[in-house]
């Protein structure tokens, strides 16, 4: 049996007269509906009303306590009024809190929406969402300009001070010690189409923007501790190229360079496309002697065009420029060992044109004392 307020229809042999001046009162199993008359719930409040309840802590009361999101189900079903543009928000949900200025008590946690979905029997729940929203377009003429699954807002009105201020916090548990939990994702964010087109899709899009104030800090995403067995704080799966506009600092703070790394690299390849030296075989160059070399050797201690070791220390060196400059002087070796096998060849033809001179002259000498 119920009571269909809104539509005027009352069924009144299962309410009775209540204490406090109050007017009916109902027994349990049957329902209440406001603004509908096919009520599904012990009190559905349905379309048609267009304020605030204005209902507050004890005028709506379960077994004389107020009523908490996590003690009863209150089901609220909104519709615009039509035929007008609506500026202000269309709300399918609304949740207040206000604390007078007055007001000096302190409160620990103050929930806008709390949902929770708890399984106490046998059977299974394939999807358990505490919160499931979703943002949709259903006309073929009409035009979503943003639909979202979720919008969250922390905001400052004042000039208080709000610690830490969460868009969105999401965390899983599991409190049982028997109990286990298969995967386990504190934001998980799926885009897919059913073969409409998606002009861009942003699995996470996170931006930090000022427009007057001051931000001390800030992280695009951050990752703070991970304590697992293995543990990662960014694991990609795909396979998909990635792309970073600023620098990269791998144990750095402060990178000054497209990478920079404070520790050691490992790889199998790496690839440099600095030119290479070969400048040194041109015809006009300037190849120095090896007395020169050894020269400024003994007087700087390092080889010419190569940094020193203390210059290496305190400023780093390219690779790629290194690698050029080595193989600049390995190719001028190069120069120096060929122009050394060219006067060793000039030196051997000399030495067995000598040769053969002292041999025709010993011959000539034997012949004339013979006679």
């Amino acid at each position: 049996m119920a009571l269909h307020a809104g539509s005027l229809l009352a069924q009144t042999t299962t309410w009775t007269a209540c204490s406090s001046g109050s007017v009916l009162c109902t027994t349990a199993g049957n329902n209440v509906g406001i603004g509908t008359t096919t009520p599904a719930y012990p009190l559905q409040i349905g379309a048609g009303l267009t304020s605030s309840l204005g209902v507050t802590a004890g005028q709506m009361q379960i077994n004389n306590t107020p009523i908490v999101p996590w003690e009863a189900s209150l089901v609220v079903l909104t519709q615009p009024a039509f035929g007008a543009n609506v500026a202000d928000p269309l709300d399918g949900v609304v949740s207040d809190f206000e604390i007078p200025a007055s007001s000096t008590v302190n409160y620990e946690i103050l929930e806008g929406t709390q949902s929770t979905v708890r399984n106490y029997g046998s059977g299974t729940v394939t999807g358990a969402y505490g919160s499931w929203s979703v943002g949709s377009n259903y006309s073929s003429t009409a035009a979503v300009n943003v639909a979202a699954g979720v919008y969250a807002n922390a905001v400052n009105n004042s000039a208080g001070t709000i610690t830490s201020a969460y868009g969105v916090v999401a965390g899983t548990t599991n409190q049982a010690s028997g109990g286990a939990i298969t995967n386990a994702y504190g934001v998980a964010a799926h885009i897919s189409t059913a073969g409409g087109p998606i002009g861009t899709a942003y699995g996470l899009s996170s931006a930090v923007t000022n427009s007057g104030g001051t931000i001390t800090t800030g992280y695009g995403l951050y990752i703070g501790n991970v304590q697992a067995t293995t543990h990662y704080g960014l694991y990609e799966s795909d396979t998909s190229n990635n792309y970073f506009a600023g620098n990269v600092g791998i144990g750095i703070t402060n990178p000054q360079n497209a990478l920079s790394v404070n520790g050691n690299i490992q790889a199998k390849e790496v690839v440099v496309t600095e030119s290479p030296a070969d400048y040194v075989f041109d015809p006009d160059y300037k190849l120095a002697p090896l007395s020169e070399v050894a020269q400024y050797v003994e007087d700087h201690h390092h080889l010419p065009d190569i940094p020193s070791a203390a210059e290496v220390q305190q400023k780093g060196m390219s690779v790629g420029d290194m690698q050029s400059k080595l193989l600049a002087k390995i190719e001028e070796l190069t120069l120096h060992m060929i122009q050394a096998e060219e006067r060793n060849n000039r030196l051997e033809q000399k030495n067995r044109e000598l040769e053969e001179r002292i041999s025709r002259i010993e011959h000539g000498s034997a012949g004339s004392g013979a006679k």
